[in-house]
């Protein structure tokens, strides 16, 4: 079972989220967060295999939620899951310390396949920005 760490600042979005585990099972909502600093706060109080986070919620996000994760929980897979299909912003969460980006959009037996490999250890880029965003200069 994997332990997921939820981090969207869409209400809809956490709660189809959290019915996409019920559904397709393997995956264990333990916690939720609409910004960055209620991230960090859980991460300090639950024992979690896996962040799935977007790339902007109000107070810390992006880069920087990214960066802080990372700092204090090295090993911590996080997967970024956005409506940004930027391959610019694909870049940045990788270079920030995401373990994979998907964009928002697609469907559900994809974000399930994509959370599981990236608990497992993989990495994961959209195919939608991988091109451009490989060009980690």
């Amino acid at each position: 079972m994997i332990r997921l760490l939820i981090a969207d600042d869409h209400l809809l979005v956490r709660e189809s989220l959290k019915h996409l585990c019920a559904v397709y099972g393997g995956l264990l909502p333990v916690g939720e967060a609409a910004n960055g600093v209620e991230v960090m706060e859980l991460l300090s109080a639950l024992e979690v295999d896996l962040v799935l986070m977007d790339m902007n919620m109000p107070d810390l996000s992006g880069e920087k939620l990214i960066a802080r994760i990372r700092a204090l929980y090295p090993e911590l897979p996080i997967l970024v899951f956005s409506l940004l299909n930027h391959p610019a912003v694909a870049r940045r969460a990788l270079r920030a310390g995401a373990n994979g980006f998907l964009v928002k959009g697609g469907d559900p037996d994809t974000l399930v396949d994509v959370l599981h490999r990236v608990a497992a250890g993989e990495r994961f880029l959209d195919s939608s920005v991988a091109e451009p965003a490989l060009d980690l200069r």
